[in-house]
């Protein structure tokens, strides 16, 4: 699938969960903060499968966002972009601080989004890996997923059982 597919697929999918009326974009924007910290984490451990997973969830978490904020069209945006490569771990992790920053202080604006994407398609080219494979497999992973909204955030139901 390509990015445009991704793009309404997850809409689809969050939309029928109620995200777009009920959920908050400050639920929102934590949750792509999580996804954030899953993501560094993995790049620490060099886990590759991990890395994959979260820069796909990161992804979802940005289109909901901007559901939620603007709802404008993310595909121009969210295109391939010439980026810059890095040359090891250490300066790769140092790219993904701001987006954190950023994330709190401007949910899902246009420089944020911009960002935060420049920097996935960064970690991206440091792995060899295909953004789109990426998104794809995490929406691969949500499509069937069930949960409930809390205080405006989607919970899983594998975590629900959890706690």
């Amino acid at each position: 699938m390509n990015i445009t597919e991704l793009n309404a697929h997850i809409i689809e999918w969050a939309k029928e969960r109620e995200l777009d009326t009920k959920g908050t974009v400050e639920a929102q924007a934590i949750k792509t903060v999580e996804e954030l910290s899953e993501l560094i984490k993995a790049i620490c451990k060099d886990k590759k499968e991990d890395i994959i997973d979260s820069i796909g969830d990161i992804y979802v978490t940005l289109v909901i966002g901007n559901m939620l904020v603007r709802d404008r069209e993310l595909d121009p945006m969210f295109a391939e972009k010439n980026v810059p490569g890095v040359r090891d771990k250490k300066s790769l992790l140092k790219v993904l601080a701001n987006p954190i920053k950023l994330t709190l202080l401007y949910p899902y604006g246009e420089e944020t989004l911009e960002w935060i994407l420049r920097d996935l398609h960064i970690v991206c080219k440091f792995y060899k890996l295909d953004f789109a494979d990426c998104v794809e497999s995490a929406y691969n992973t949500i499509k069937n997923r069930h949960g409930k909204l809390i205080d405006g955030m989607y919970v899983k139901d594998e975590d629900l059982k959890n706690e």
